[in-house]
């Protein structure tokens, strides 16, 4: 018990003596700061989720169909029907104050509706604009990019969940600081001769999978 006492109290001792800490070893290491900020180190960041879910997303021309998706519940469900008349939705982000500012990863989660006979493809677009927000000197929006996922849909998939990855985004140098703004539209990208999938598939949500390296910020809006 003597020695356990003596332990404790070298440890506090030893936090005490210094104005930083660090847990962890040399590379990878979350460390308090000596205004008593928290930052992760190497691989001691962690992951976390940007969530829009799918009935959060805003339908406005070529909508998808709010339809039954099991009992009385319903989804957004998009599509193959209709040649060159994309089904779409539109939502914006927020990045957060605990955001590291480093590659980004958007991701869809859906479900089809029936089973094909053979395993095809149902092709998602991510179309966005993203610029962070800077007081001294304000960014105007760029033009839009775009990205494409064919996602699997195999001949049991029916109502199952899945996720269809858009890969990695690297973020500009105008688009990596905190508060930073993303526009965006998802849409099924129909017409593409990848998308064999003619049932509908049902949106779930959209997520954003990055990487934190602190709790939040410092300021408002100084990370």
């Amino acid at each position: 018990m003597k020695k356990v006492t003596i332990s404790m109290l070298f440890c506090i001792f030893s936090i005490f003596a210094y104005a930083q800490v660090d847990i962890g070893g040399t590379a990878n290491y979350s460390q308090v700061e000596d205004d008593g900020t928290l930052v992760f180190k190497g691989t001691a960041t962690v992951w976390d989720d940007i969530q829009i879910p799918g009935l959060a997303a805003k339908a406005k021309d070529k909508a998808p169909v709010m339809d039954i998706f099991l009992g009385e519940t319903q989804l957004y469900h998009f599509s193959q029907a209709i040649t060159n008349s994309e089904e779409q939705v539109y939502f914006t982000i927020q990045f957060p104050h605990s955001w590291a500012g480093t590659t980004i990863y958007p991701h869809v989660h859906y479900t089809p509706e029936t089973n094909p006979a053979a395993d095809e493809s149902a092709r998602w677009g991510l179309e966005y604009t993203w610029v962070e927000y800077n007081d001294v000197t304000p960014i105007v929006f760029p033009s839009t990019e775009t990205v494409y996922v064919d996602a699997e849909v195999s001949s049991s998939s029916a109502k199952k969940h899945l996720i269809a990855s858009f890969g990695p985004i690297i973020p500009s140098s105008d688009q990596n600081n905190i508060s930073s703004m993303m526009v965006c539209r998802l849409f099924r990208n129909s017409g593409h001769a990848n998308d064999t999938y003619t049932g509908r598939v049902a949106l779930l949500q959209f997520d954003i999978h990055y990487e934190k390296n602190t709790v939040g910020s410092r300021t408002d809006f100084t990370k």
